[in-house]
């Protein structure tokens, strides 16, 4: 994990970030249950603290004043990057070999865009996925050759290889895998297997109370946003959250659109 801009504020000597913030993002480093959400733990997690607004860090109707920060007051984070496209050059009479060092990072935010920016010689191409190097290359570690396993209901957003060449376009189409990703995996966090071995039920369970996704990201599951993640969130979170309570549950924001998923408790 990395903070992509300002780290949880520290008062009195004590870090201002929920113990409850550090289970789920722990959840997410280390879960590599294909069920829950992947078979490969995330190798990169961008976490953001920073808010433009001191009173709320989310969008609001003119008439209505600002809520409490969530992420002023500790509670709350941001995942603005997950995990890398990762490219392979493959050449004539050689074998091939890892292309653009450790990846090219995911970015949730609509406006962050993977741009083609190296080289490739001209009797080469280079071909790439989302989180494993294409054509086994010589000189990646075994884990990051294999193509991990989604549950169905993912399985449809993975972009598979493409081109270096293309990598604009499908950078696009990785950040809305990476995002519906993400999203699954935290609501599936308290099924059994997940976070801990058996299902987290009452007040053991550790779904945030709000997750938001950015308008754009709810936008692009079409359908599957009623079907798969509503769905999800209607079973799942506690105490009839996500149909009883306007202020938590699952839901999206316009204001996300360039920062990432925003998840509170």
């Amino acid at each position: 994990m990395l903070w992509a801009d300002e780290q949880p504020r520290i008062k009195n000597g004590i870090v201002n970030f929920d113990t409850r913030l550090i289970k789920i993002l722990t959840y997410l480093s280390s879960r590599s249950n294909a069920t829950c959400g992947g078979s490969k733990k995330h190798e990169l997690i961008g976490l953001s603290t920073k808010i433009d607004d001191s009173l709320s860090d989310l969008s609001y109707p003119d008439e209505n004043l600002p809520s409490s920060s969530t992420i002023d007051r500790g509670v709350g984070v941001r995942v603005s990057e997950l995990d890398r496209v990762k490219c392979t050059l493959i050449c004539p009479s050689k074998p091939p070999v890892t292309f653009g060092g450790q990846g090219y990072e995911i970015a949730l935010s609509y406006s962050d865009l993977i741009y083609p920016s190296a080289v490739v010689p001209s009797d080469c191409n280079v071909r790439c996925a989302v989180d494993y190097y294409p054509a086994s290359p010589v000189d990646a570690l075994p884990e990051n050759v294999i193509k991990p396993n989604y549950p169905a209901a993912l399985t449809s957003y993975d972009p598979g290889e493409f081109s270096y060449d293309q990598i604009t376009d499908f950078s696009r189409k990785a950040a809305i895998f990476k995002g519906a990703q993400l999203g699954y995996e935290i609501l599936k966090v308290d099924d059994a297997g997940c976070y801990a071995s058996s299902q987290n039920t009452g007040n053991k369970k550790i779904i945030p109370t709000t997750v938001l996704f950015p308008l754009w990201l709810q936008k692009a599951l079409g359908d599957d946003w009623q079907k798969v993640f509503l769905s999800l969130a209607q079973k799942n979170f506690p105490y009839n959250f996500q149909q009883g309570s306007p202020t938590a549950g699952l839901w999206y924001d316009p204001y996300l659109n360039n920062i990432g998923l925003h998840l509170n408790y």
